[in-house]
């Protein structure tokens, strides 16, 4: 989801700190939703969807862009 929030603040001109003040959601959090792919609760996402403009289903991966990761046990 990290890829899609930075193409999002890419096409806005905004910055993680820029996009932090208007979201509400402190700088650290969304830092580590963006590089490190933390799972972000409804309430950040929400928040982030409405600082860019867009909506929640547009913040979602792209099976394409984004493959989910699987893990097997052996």
């Amino acid at each position: 989801m990290g890829k899609v929030i930075v193409r999002h603040m890419g096409k806005r001109q905004m910055t993680t700190y820029k996009l932090s003040r208007q979201s509400g959601v402190s700088f650290v959090q969304l830092d580590r939703y963006i590089r490190q792919g933390r799972r972000m609760p409804a309430f950040a996402l929400y928040r982030i969807a409405n600082a860019l403009g867009v909506t929640v289903a547009e913040l979602m991966p792209d099976k394409a862009e984004e493959p989910e990761q699987l893990s097997f046990d052996l």
